[in-house]
């Protein structure tokens, strides 16, 4: 919601005020909230400029539509709170924006269903279409059932995992002669071409090179505690 962290411990001290019913508040109160709630952190103080910016930035649809009244008081100061009770601009709810954002998510992961070790996701997607009535992409990139057979599809998602957490890999690879090769290759990229999956990373020997390496050929492949490198 908020455009940084300072925004937003700005906006959570805003936010009680406003919930408080059992306190008014000025906006010289409101610059002390936040000053008080980021001072500890970012040891910095606020203008009221600042917070009007702030109060602002709520009532927008990217702040949630806070509905934030500046109520007249004492003749000259306005009082500011929440006119709907228990309303909260950290509750769940999402504006159009997030929702946009999560649906492009979801159709994203959608593709990835079938990924071995990932059935987790399935369930996850489901809650998630039931809940904000979002549905992913029927046209999923990753399939098992025409090739359960095929020995690649028992590294995917280990090769999957190594690339997004950067894991290097000590790969026991046998070519169509019989010969075997043991390779420790920093992974970035897995690409299906004709049916074949293929695995493209970086030879730890050389470092100069980009190896090609099919899946079909792999024997074996642990995590190498070696320290990986960038692409």
């Amino acid at each position: 919601m908020a455009r940084n962290k300072h925004q937003t411990v700005r906006i959570r001290g805003l936010d009680l005020c406003f919930r408080n019913r059992s306190r008014q508040y000025i906006i010289d109160d409101l610059v002390d909230a936040c000053n008080d709630a980021i001072g500890d952190i970012y040891g910095c103080s606020i203008s009221v400029r600042t917070v009007r910016d702030d109060i602002k930035f709520m009532r927008d649809s990217q702040g949630r539509n806070a509905p934030i009244v500046a109520k007249e008081w004492d003749g000259k100061k306005c009082i500011y709170f929440y006119s709907v009770p228990n309303f909260s601009v950290f509750k769940t709810e999402l504006n159009q924006d997030e929702i946009d954002k999560l649906k492009a998510m979801i159709q994203i992961l959608s593709r990835f269903k079938g990924l071995p070790q990932f059935e987790w996701m399935e369930e996850l997607l489901t809650c998630l279409e039931d809940k904000f009535s979002i549905h992913g992409n029927d046209k999923c990139v990753i399939s098992f059932e025409q090739n359960v057979d095929y020995m690649a599809v028992s590294f995917l998602s280990e090769l999957f995992g190594a690339i997004i957490n950067r894991k290097v890999l000590k790969i026991h690879y046998r070519a169509f002669k019989e010969f075997d090769y043991n390779w420790t290759l920093h992974p970035y990229y897995i690409k299906q071409y004709n049916s074949h999956w293929f695995l493209f990373g970086r030879d730890n020997d050389s470092q100069s090179s980009i190896l090609n390496v099919p899946l079909d050929r792999i024997v074996d492949c642990i995590t190498a505690n070696i320290t990986h490198i960038k692409k």
